[in-house]
């Protein structure tokens, strides 16, 4: 004799608190790829500064941190992007598996809500940041090529977040006017 497979559903208040935790997450990875795009633009001025003759360098009225801390900036920003905006992306995707997981009557956004274009945008901004992080890994630290690729990416990301964030309406997303 077999029991009935029992249904897992979200309390209201649990899922708000999932949804807040969710975009917390992913506004802070959007920080993160902000401190990314900022300290890899730094260690490029930095690095053509350090080119430069001691004589022109003497001349110059302000200081930028070394390639060293500004590498490992950049680091620590890609890991925290990477990790911050999974974190919130798998706590979006549980939120709305566990909320239309049996495809609830009359909700349109049951049945599709992996189809949504806000969640494929933020999975391919995802993928994005583990192109970032996989760079991190794997190429040397004191490469040109690699922080224009960073600066590359994370311009990219903003904007690509940016143009989701401003355009295109969802089945599933709340406006977010209060994060704009």
């Amino acid at each position: 004799f077999r029991e009935a497979p029992r249904k897992i559903s979200l309390e209201p208040e649990s899922s708000r608190w999932l949804l807040w935790l969710h975009a917390g997450l992913l506004t802070a990875g959007l920080g993160m790829v902000l401190v990314l795009w900022m300290a890899a633009t730094l260690w490029l001025f930095q690095d053509r500064r350090l080119r430069q003759s001691s004589w022109q360098r003497r001349v110059s009225r302000f200081k930028l941190p070394s390639l060293e801390s500004l590498s490992a900036l950049c680091e620590r920003s890609i890991q925290l992007a990477f990790s911050s905006w999974g974190l919130g992306l798998f706590l979006a995707l549980l939120t709305a598996m566990l909320r239309w997981q049996h495809g609830m009557a009359g909700e349109p956004q049951a049945n599709a809500w992996w189809l949504d274009s806000k969640v494929i945008a933020t999975t391919l901004l995802w993928g994005a940041l583990a192109c970032a992080f996989q760079l991190s890994i794997s190429a040397s630290h004191g490469r040109r090529w690699l922080y224009k690729s960073y600066v590359g990416l994370s311009t990219l990301f903003i904007i690509f977040f940016s143009w989701v964030m401003l355009g295109g309406h969802s089945l599933i997303h709340e406006p977010l006017s209060w994060f704009i």
